[in-house]
């Protein structure tokens, strides 16, 4: 077995993006490039974004960074074309530019030509076959299927235990391994035939099978991924050790250790291209082998694409990210290319790319100048149809149906408005990633920090504010259904302040969700916030009712943790000998059913503070339970959206054993330290927890005890309108 335990990172350059990623690169990464004359495709769920990476003309990082939703499997079908499976689409990006053409550096660029509507499948890995089919990895129903041109899919194949064709992820079939222009190799989690049963088989119950005879060629797998048939042998990734090999006599043979989960696999010449990502803290990837692994070799895992020797395993270069993607999912070579360029649709740059074929299939950008420069025109093919639209009052507002772009100048202060008549108002209905990738600089609080809190329901009702073609304040609403709307993000540019701009959107945007049939509107905000007497004040004058502080905020810093454990009380705060303090990860399938059985017959807890809901957002790193004889009476559950932030997102204590003797408090105390001290283990270096107004006991007790330690203790104020 050979390991590589560390990149070449001593000697490395860097290249920031333009989501803020910074990808680092070994010093000799480029020239490899050069020299095989090739470049690199990426895909990254987590961020959906598509990476295409080559080198430019000064000799740097040359990135084309786009966004498609839920990008996964990549497919390089030739030098000038290759295919991307998103959440409901499958895309065929063809090169527009002729041999010797250049667009802004580039040497070709790689338009989305071609989709087909899949559905939501969680469409993994992805192919074209020698008959010409899209083929690929429906991880949703448990089988390889093609495109099919009347109905969203055409099964193909599925695993001989699976018995029946049901949008349930049963086993995680995820990777597929092509051999003779068809469909030969697959990788799966688990053998198990109930949803989500593979879950608990993360660790040693993967398998390697061949399609052709249901054969198990490899199993004891950690959530294989990525099988490849190169060189012939079958390639496989074992996710979930970190682990670089192939099958051969019903075993897999490790070349290569490395530091991360893997996923993501291409050959060139004697050289694999791994992609390396840094394993979630929630139940997919947490207690896997590889976190015991790194622990031991005193390293943290990395995001970023590894070239091994598949001949020695040593690593020879390395492209890592640093910032806000941390996952990756797939990895392609774009052969013969220098620098690659391509585009989505969310700009109205797609609407200006012109490539017009003719007999030396050239491209002709002159057309591009006679296109209109007014880029607020676009709009996405994914735009929701927008609300009804508004007739003119008397003042010059406007609703306007056609949904606008959220391509906007760049914010000029000069521009600002001298009078509130030149400021016109619309609304429209966006998709959340519309809302996020375009009008987040629009939205407070910010709109892709929220979507990492908590689930939004989309659509989302847009209400926008313009000063000639210059957006300048938006108030985005989430339909909670049941006649009930809220306000979750309400802001206006600071040179537009003090213009009534903030008011007007609030009238509007209730004016139309009257007209829209909604019964009452709601909005929260914090104490803390600068904006709050101005809020307070706007809600009143609109006749809201008065704001009413609903709960309290605490933020802790870990960095107090040290002197917070030497005080007093905390000292005193010890668990009862009787009662066992126990990680959550390790409740057991009988203690979850135990709890959930309960629930129905006695309700002994409220909804809010259910252990199981949103187990994905769980961070089992730092959630605990207590046991009273041995059965579960309490638990902390905690998540972890953000890398240095722990969440307390639901607390519970069963007060009735022991004859009612146990405090709430006297149980409480100690499960917080314990997972303030698991957190700060763990790199947290915050912790934030609510608590309801009407606790005022524990209100006490945090402002007697914990807010010298506190960064943060602000009220949560609830406000509503009755509309109809």
């Amino acid at each position: 077995m050979h390991t590589s335990t560390t990149s070449t990172s001593s000697n490395t350059l860097s290249h920031q993006t333009e989501s803020n990623t910074t990808f680092h690169y070994s010093s000799d990464f480029l020239e490899w490039l050069r020299t095989e004359q090739i470049s690199l495709a990426i895909s990254t769920y987590q961020t959906n974004k598509l990476f295409l990476i080559g080198r430019d003309t000064t000799k740097h990082l040359f990135v084309s960074e786009r966004s498609f939703e839920r990008a996964m499997g990549l497919h390089v079908e030739s030098e000038n074309s290759f295919y991307l499976s998103t959440r409901f689409l499958l895309w065929r990006f063809e090169n527009a530019l002729a041999e010797g053409q250049k667009h802004k550096e580039a040497d070709k660029v790689f338009i989305p030509r071609q989709a087909f509507t899949t559905g939501d499948l969680d469409a993994h890995d992805i192919a074209k076959d020698a008959n010409g089919d899209i083929v690929f990895v429906n991880t949703r129903y448990n089988c390889i299927a093609k495109v099919s041109e009347k109905y969203n899919f055409k099964p193909l194949w599925m695993p001989p235990f699976i018995t029946k064709m049901v949008s349930e992820d049963r086993c995680h079939l995820n990777g597929m391994a092509m051999r003779n222009g068809h469909p030969r190799y697959v990788t799966m989690v688990s053998q198990t035939d109930r949803l989500d049963g593979w879950r608990e088989h993360r660790h040693n119950g993967g398998i390697v099978m061949d399609i052709e005879t249901s054969e198990i060629l490899a199993e004891g797998l950690s959530m294989p991924h990525s099988p490849r048939y190169y060189q012939d042998k079958l390639w496989v990734l074992n996710a979930g050790r970190g682990e670089f090999g192939y099958v051969e006599n019903n075993k897999f043979i490790v070349v290569a250790q490395l530091d991360g989960f893997l996923r993501g696999l291409a050959f060139h010449k004697n050289y694999a291209l791994i992609g390396l990502s840094k394993p979630r803290h929630e139940r997919t990837f947490a207690g896997l082998p590889l976190e015991e692994i790194l622990n031991q070799k005193n390293v943290e895992a990395n995001c970023g694409i590894w070239i091994v020797d598949i001949t020695t395993g040593e690593l020879m270069h390395s492209l890592e990210s640093e910032g806000e993607i941390v996952e990756l999912y797939d990895v392609q070579i774009l052969p013969t290319t220098k620098r690659d360029f391509t585009i989505d649709l969310k700009t109205d740059e797609i609407t200006r790319f012109i490539a017009i074929e003719g007999d030396d299939e050239t491209v002709d950008f002159r057309a591009l100048a006679n296109l209109g420069e007014d880029k607020n025109k676009f709009q996405s093919p994914y735009s929701r149809p927008s609300l009804k639209q508004e007739k003119k009052e008397n003042s010059s507002v406007v609703f306007n149906q056609k949904q606008e772009s959220p391509v906007s100048t760049p914010i000029n202060p000069n521009l600002s408005a001298t009078s509130k008549e030149a400021i016109s108002y619309q609304v429209a209905t966006v998709s959340l990633a519309q809302a996020v990738q375009q009008f987040n600089q629009f939205t407070f609080p910010r709109i892709e920090l929220q979507t990492k809190t908590r689930v939004i329901k989309e659509p989302l009702m847009m209400v926008v504010a313009r000063n000639h073609q210059q957006y300048i304040g938006a108030i985005l609403v989430e339909n909670l259904d049941n006649g009930v709307s809220k306000i979750i993000s309400w802001y206006v540019l600071p040179p537009y302040r003090n213009l009534g701009v903030g008011k007007k959107l609030l009238a509007y945007t209730e004016k139309t969700l009257r007209k829209s049939n909604f019964e009452n509107v709601h909005l929260t905000f914090r104490s803390d916030w600068k904006s709050m007497d101005v809020i307070t004040q706007t809600l009143l004058t609109q006749k809201w009712e008065e704001p009413k502080t609903s709960l309290y905020i605490c933020k802790i810093s870990y960095d107090f943790y040290t002197e917070l454990m030497q005080t007093e009380w905390a000292r005193k705060a010890k668990l009862p000998e009787d009662i066992e303090l126990f990680l959550w990860k390790d409740i057991t399938k009988e203690e979850r059913q135990k709890i959930v059985d309960k629930k129905q017959k006695e309700n002994w807890f409220e909804d809010a503070v259910f252990p199981f809901q949103n187990e994905d957002r769980t961070d089992y790193s730092t959630s605990t339970g207590f046991k009273y004889k041995g059965e579960v009476i309490g638990w902390m559950i905690t998540n972890r959206s953000l890398s240095d932030t722990v969440e307390f997102s639901a607390a519970f204590m069963d007060q009735n054993y022991k004859g009612g003797s146990l405090r709430k408090q006297s149980l409480f105390l100690p499960l917080l330290l314990k997972s303030i001290e698991l957190g700060s283990q763990t790199g947290a270096k915050y912790g934030i927890w609510q608590i309801a107004h009407q606790n005022q006991t524990m209100v006490r007790f945090v402002e007697k005890f914990l807010k010298p330690y506190l960064t943060t203790f602000a009220e949560l104020k609830f406000a509503y309108k009755v509309l109809q």
